[in-house]
């Protein structure tokens, strides 16, 4: 299996990363070596899920834990410092123009004639090809699929059957 830029090997890497994920959460450095530390940031960088997990896990560690624990000024420092540095790498923040109703629904309307002119294309290559910013496009594709317009697939996006077959462009 070749590993793309940006993706995990799924389940294999992640069960590998979650004891280290387990133990960083819980401040437990015991076994957690630096060299364990920097594998565990640069899997975090590719996988979502484990993305997420590191979030849930910080949320129910933080409600059961003592008050005590989460006193532990190198702890909480740590935590804090890869939740920002994941947050900020991955979150809207990064989005470079204002995002308004209108952006979203002209986004919206170059994604239905990027589709209905080339058909299907991967969701992660369609910012590129349309020429927009990846938040804001995946906002108006998420929109355009609320509205049954179009249908994302194992991240393949392409126009409903209804929509490829409608010859006005109607965005």
């Amino acid at each position: 299996m070749v590993k793309k830029k940006n993706q995990c090997q799924a389940t294999a890497e992640c069960s590998e990363m979650e004891m280290d994920l387990t133990d960083y959460v819980m401040g437990d450095t015991t076994f957690l070596t630096r060299e364990k530390e920097e594998k565990l940031f640069a899997h975090l960088r590719v996988c979502p899920k484990c993305r997420q997990d590191l979030f849930d896990w910080e949320d129910t560690f933080g409600m059961l834990v003592s008050k005590v624990h989460h006193e532990k000024l190198e702890t909480k420092q740590k935590l804090d410092a890869l939740k920002n540095m994941l947050k900020k790498e991955f979150l809207p923040s990064k989005v470079k123009e204002l995002i308004t109703i209108d952006k979203i629904g002209e986004t919206a309307g170059d994604i239905w004639k990027y589709l209905k002119k080339n058909g299907a294309t991967s969701l992660t290559d369609l910012p590129e090809k349309i020429k927009r910013d990846p938040y804001l496009t995946i906002l108006s594709a998420g929109w355009l699929a609320r509205e049954k317009k179009l249908k994302i697939d194992a991240q393949i996006v392409n126009l409903t059957d209804a929509e490829r077959k409608n010859t006005q462009l109607m965005i």
